[in-house]
This record gives C-alpha cells, structure tokens and sequence, in this order.
C-alpha cells in the first residue's frame, strides 16, 4: 500500500488472542458478584416511604362514596409498591391501582416568582365491602 510515495509489504501475520487483563477481568466479575434484589414477602417498615399522605379534597370526598380513594405517593413509587403498602398499612386489598402525576407549575406569591413542586398521586380502588377511614 503506498501512502504518500512510501511503499509497505503486507506481512501475513496471524493474530493471536490476547488473554484478557485483569482490569477487564475485575469489572466482568464485579458485574457477577452483585446480588440480585430481594424477591419475597415484604414488611411494612420496607413500604414506609411509599404513601405520603392521603388526599383530601372536596372531589376526593365524593370519589371515596364510590369506594376510590386518593393518596399522594413518592415519586418514585409504582403501583405494585403501593398497592402492598395500602395493603399493610390500612388491611384492605384494592381492587387496582391508577397512578396520576402532578406537573409543577409557576406561582407569584408575596411579589416573588416560584414554582410548586412536582408530584405523583395514585387513585386507590376498592371493593364494594372495604373501606378506609382517615382520622
């Protein structure tokens, strides 16, 4: 091959393997050793963070006639961690689970501009026979 008027053979070489390293051998290992995450029952102390309070509005009042009730969830939450977190803490098994999230949104207040945070709320259906009673 001739790159800029210098001329080079072509050596027929075989190219062996290289034995990986032990920097590749480490991370590979590393990726291997990690533990999967716990699969089983679950306690109510590992849900704690999941519902943060319940929502109580003049709309969610009419709704929980209809046996729907409205909680503000953690963000990162999703609807199998909430649905066994009603379960431990108020004893009753929802029927299904609907997950809303709360987009943040400008406010003026006092001559100051702001924002309200972002959130998420779940609407929490029950059976005609269970309830919730919020003290």
């Amino acid at each position: 091959m001739a790159l800029f008027g210098k001329k080079e053979e072509k050596k027929d070489k075989k190219v062996a393997k290289k034995a990986p390293t032990k920097k590749a051998t480490a991370t590979k290992t590393k990726k291997k050793d990690v533990a999967p995450k716990k699969v089983g029952k679950t306690t109510s102390a590992d849900l704690f963070w999941v519902l943060v309070s319940p929502r109580i509005t003049e709309r969610t009042a009419v709704q929980s006639e209809d046996k729907v009730f409205v909680f503000n969830v953690h963000v990162d939450s999703n609807k199998i961690q909430i649905k066994e977190a009603i379960k431990k803490q108020y004893n009753v098994v929802p029927e299904k689970v609907n997950i809303a999230k709360i987009a943040s949104k400008p406010v003026f207040r006092k001559g100051v501009k702001g924002k309200k945070s972002q959130g998420k709320k779940a609407y929490v259906y029950l059976n005609k026979k269970d309830s919730i009673q919020f003290v």
